[in-house]
């Protein structure tokens, strides 16, 4: 079972947990998907994430950022909204792939276009995926989840390493 951990403002929990769990219904791993928050991170330091989504800055209190990073150290790849979240000091010397997503011409994927239903996701740097195979650069189409471009960006960038 592969464990996905999402860190994201109060009102987006459940709809990127609900969007990452429908975009992954048709995959051959069982998957799930824990919100982590200021409440319950103390109880998350034994799991071991697969990967764990950053879309939103990371107010975590200064004894709560040690639970964090061990938490981390455990993770294959880190999934941040580099136009919210962007100071990856968390992760100096742990070995961890980090994946960026958001406007901003330095992200891993962006948003070529979008349009009302859809959105061409733009993979702009290679991908490693379980140190097999590599993501190349592509463009690919998206349907919006949830009304939300950063959503639908995560969401597609956990199916593609799945």
């Amino acid at each position: 079972m592969a464990f996905i951990g999402i860190i994201t403002s109060n009102k987006n929990e459940e709809i990127l947990k609900k969007s990452v769990l429908n975009i992954l219904k048709n995959s051959q791993t069982k998957h799930n998907v824990i919100v982590i928050n200021e409440e319950n991170i103390g109880n998350m330091k034994n799991i071991k994430f697969n990967s764990i989504i950053m879309n939103k800055e990371n107010n975590i209190k200064e004894n709560k950022k040690i639970i964090l990073k061990q938490i981390l150290k455990n993770t294959k790849y880190l999934i941040v909204n580099s136009d919210v979240y962007t100071r990856l000091d968390m992760i100096t010397n742990i070995n961890i792939a980090v994946i960026t997503y958001g406007y901003n011409l330095k992200a891993t994927v962006t948003a070529s276009s979008i349009n009302e239903e859809k959105i061409l996701l733009c993979i702009q740097r290679n991908i490693k995926v379980d140190n097999k195979i590599d993501i190349e650069p592509k463009e690919m189409y998206a349907q919006i989840l949830a009304n939300d471009v950063y959503i639908t960006m995560a969401a597609n960038i956990v199916k593609l390493l799945y």
